[in-house]
């Protein structure tokens, strides 16, 4: 196979090198690996601490960009791209989220979304994950 995604999917398995590696094996050389992860590093988790809305009691693992690189070197893969694109949620669906977690202003805001049309505004939001592309290397280790 040429390429292989992996959209929210490392955080929640129990070992995420043995999952990488397997992936790794189903793409031909030369292939790509995409994976999208919460960034333990992101200045969203720096900033908003215990109050980060991925820390998720379904997410058994964090990355950082180094830890993916990392991760990808041992199971055969380079790191060619990282980046990091925002999600889109609707507002009413933020708020929601916003007033689980206690922060000033979501109960007013919630309270606002009685008006359908703005609630289900779609709004881009960086929640502080990252994605890497990954490349496999060919048996000789090389990355070209």
């Amino acid at each position: 196979m040429d390429a292989l995604t992996l959209w929210d999917v490392l955080e929640h398995v129990p070992d995420p090198l043995a999952f990488l590696g397997r992936c790794a094996a189903l793409v031909r050389p030369g292939g790509y690996v995409v994976a999208n992860v919460p960034d333990l590093e992101s200045w969203q988790a720096r900033v908003l601490g215990g109050r980060w809305p991925l820390l998720l009691a379904e997410h058994l693992n964090y990355f950082s960009r180094k830890s993916l690189a990392l991760a990808g070197e041992i199971c055969q893969l380079h790191a060619v791209r990282f980046g990091r694109r925002p999600s889109s949620f609707s507002l009413e669906y933020i708020l929601h989220r916003l007033r689980q977690h206690h922060l000033p202003g979501a109960t007013v805001g919630h309270a606002m979304m009685r008006n359908r049309a703005l609630g289900s505004v779609s709004i881009p939001a960086y929640l502080g994950e990252s994605y890497v592309v990954w490349k496999r290397l060919a048996d000789d280790r090389s990355a070209d």
